[in-house]
């Protein structure tokens, strides 16, 4: 008798990714690129926030601003630094 496979769901793949890059240690910043052009960059662990169960993604800035992400909109998540304009 063959076992129901597990529907792939690509968000909850997404959220694993997500709280491996904030649980791991030592921390890398990342930045998180979303379908209208904007970057959320994500300097420290402290800024980003999720909820497992209910799928909810937050992120905080330092201006401070708060800024609910659904992951529907999430294009890729890119290691690094946000890299500073020169003056």
């Amino acid at each position: 008798m063959n076992e129901p496979t597990p529907e792939f769901n690509p968000f909850t793949v997404l959220l694993a990714e997500l709280i491996r890059r904030l649980e791991a240690v030592p921390f890398e910043p990342f930045t998180i690129h979303m379908t209208d052009g904007r970057k959320h960059y994500v300097p420290t662990s402290d800024h980003i926030s999720i909820t497992k169960k209910l799928r909810q993604i937050t992120y905080e800035t330092d201006e401070p601003r708060i800024y609910d992400i659904n992951p529907v909109h999430i294009v890729r998540i890119e290691r690094g630094r946000r890299r500073r304009k020169a003056a």
